[in-house]
């Protein structure tokens, strides 16, 4: 059954209007608990034209303790393939055809690259360099731009405080680098927690690289009238 929508055709449209420009910014999509932000998030993602091709990770309820538990969540290991090099690995999955993307929940990786991602000293620092190969693959080289939302992100903000924050900026400056500097992705961060914005607005070096969109509780006459 398909989400009913009451009072959202503003937000639709301009969150439609903001994924059909060229990425720039990283974008904060914002508000109180049950206010309808993934709902909209995936009305919107689900309408995308046929050169876009969009990554939804929700962390929400998910138990995330340590920077390998965000990678698993963050990746979809593929274990039908045993190829190790990753630009042959882009090239036999864009054989398949854009329809293949819509049954990962997450960024597909062989099995045996993702072992190796798991090996290195800095597991961050490669997990982040495949995904940006493998989103600059797609818009260089398919034509099609990727969309990446990370929903409920303040769940990994545990993590992130106990390990001096380095998973954060990681993530921020690589959807910084996806955004401002190659234009190539665009890149949301869903919360519903205020707090957790204002925290990572200065540590991530944001500010002029991000903006923000809220989706707020309907006001009370039309709650009342709905």
């Amino acid at each position: 059954m398909n989400a009913k929508f009451y009072n959202r055709e503003k937000e639709i449209s301009e969150l439609k209007t903001i994924l059909a420009n060229i990425p720039n910014a990283v974008y904060f999509v914002y508000g109180p608990i049950n206010s309808g932000k993934t709902s909209l998030l995936m009305k919107v993602l689900n309408e995308l034209p046929e050169e876009m091709i969009y990554f939804y990770i929700n962390f929400r309820g998910k138990n995330i303790d340590t920077s390998g538990d965000f990678l698993n969540l963050l990746f979809n290991i593929d274990r039908k393939s045993s190829l190790e090099n990753a630009k042959e690995y882009f090239n036999e999955f864009a054989k398949s055809g854009s329809e293949i993307l819509k049954k990962y929940t997450g960024i597909p990786v062989p099995l045996k690259i993702f072992d190796m991602l798991f090996r290195a000293k800095d597991k961050g620092e490669d997990a982040f360099s495949y995904l940006e190969d493998f989103f600059m693959f797609l818009y260089e080289e398919k034509k099609k731009r990727p969309v990446l939302v990370l929903d409920e992100l303040q769940m990994i903000k545990e993590i992130a405080n106990a390990s001096g924050r380095p998973l954060l900026e990681k993530i921020f400056n690589f959807m910084v680098r996806m955004t401002k500097e190659t234009h190539a992705c665009h890149c949301l961060a869903a919360t519903s927690d205020s707090l957790f914005i204002e925290e990572i607005y200065g540590d991530a070096k944001l500010k002029g690289r991000s903006r923000f969109f809220l989706v707020d509780d309907l006001d009370k006459k039309k709650a009342v009238e709905i």
